[in-house]
């Protein structure tokens, strides 16, 4: 079993980063638990938030 795979039939967890200026979403993870999504998903929205970016909305999923 290759990791893509492996990837469709595990349950992961993402953080979905949005930004209204520049207009822009991106897709991280996958994370094997919500605490390591939260973990990132901090580190990510701190990063961004030091650029000229507005409006960033984070939400950690499940697929």
């Amino acid at each position: 079993m290759n990791a893509f795979s492996l990837l469709q039939t595990t349950v992961c967890w993402w953080v979905e980063v949005s930004l209204s200026a520049p207009q822009h979403t991106y897709h991280l993870g996958p994370f094997k638990s919500r605490e390591e999504a939260k973990r990132s998903r901090g580190a990510h929205v701190d990063t961004l938030f030091h650029q000229e970016t507005r409006d960033i909305v984070a939400l950690i999923k499940q697929r």
